[in-house]
């Protein structure tokens, strides 16, 4: 019986950590004092947090298109156009070029881009807000 329990133990003890892993940290994102309503849930990427890019363009009053052709997206804000392709590094900005931490993905048909994309490209205040670990953005 105790050869038993041992097998059952040693079977199930990884499974315990897994779900743990799982599990994450539920991050919200706001921009501009207001909580976005999203439906793919910001991640973590090898010390990155990856966000939607849409709702954040469009709550700050930009809009994006998207090539699923090409794997491309525009957005434009502000007098800026900055293009950005799935799984590259790169990005540009009416012509000059930058470097994401992370490059774009894809979760749900949803494009993902690092939180500190919106900082760099669009020249938004944006941080990782300490206690619960949402995403905050704000115009300047």
């Amino acid at each position: 019986m105790k050869k038993y329990l041992v097998v059952l133990f040693l079977l199930v003890l990884p499974l315990w950590g897994a779900t743990g892993g799982l599990a994450g940290i539920d991050r919200n994102v706001c921009v501009n004092g207001r909580f976005l309503n999203i439906d793919v849930d910001p991640r973590e990427d090898r010390g990155r947090i990856m966000i939607p890019a849409r709702p954040v363009v469009e709550a700050v009053g930009g809009s994006i298109k998207f090539d699923e052709g090409a794997g491309m997206a525009t957005v434009d804000h502000k007098g800026k156009t900055i293009t950005l392709t799935v799984g590259s590094w790169r990005y540009d900005v009416n012509g000059r070029p930058g470097i994401m931490d992370l490059p774009p993905s894809f979760a749900k048909d949803r494009l993902l881009v690092p939180s500190t994309f919106f900082s760099a490209a669009l020249g938004l205040d944006t941080y990782i807000e300490g206690t619960h670990g949402d995403v905050v953005i704000n115009s300047q």
